[in-house]
């Protein structure tokens, strides 16, 4: 399998941690890709030729999908060829407007709410 870790671009940098690419060619290898609490949700966009399955909940997933961060480890298992791209996201894009912890972070790292945000009571 091939693994690597691509910096995002500055204009998401605020958003995206990191992305990481998963790539196998061959048709009978099987990949397991353990997952552990790490506080950043992600999304994953896979091409594989039998599916992406979550473990241990047998679990066959959509070819994108919107992850939260992991109460108990999981595993994703893919047999067969496969590309997976996962950006890891930064938790704060996904804030309320009641989130207080999330204002904070906002403070914190310098963003502002749009004026949209703003606006909503």
């Amino acid at each position: 399998m091939n693994f690597k870790t691509v910096k995002p671009d500055k204009s998401i940098s605020l958003f995206v941690k990191s992305i990481l690419v998963f790539e196998e060619n061959e048709t009978d290898q099987k990949t397991v890709l353990p997952f552990f609490a790490d506080g950043y949700p992600g999304l994953i966009c896979q091409e594989t030729t039998n599916g992406l399955l979550v473990n241990p909940q047998n679990k066959l997933m959509p070819t994108l999908f919107l992850y939260g961060q992991t109460i108990h480890p999981i595993e994703l298992a893919i047999t067969g060829e496969m590309f997976v791209k996962m950006p890891l996201i930064v938790p704060y894009i996904f804030c309320t407007k009641t989130d207080s912890a999330c204002k904070r972070i906002q403070c914190l790292s310098g963003l502002r709410p749009s004026k949209k945000y703003k606006d909503a009571k």
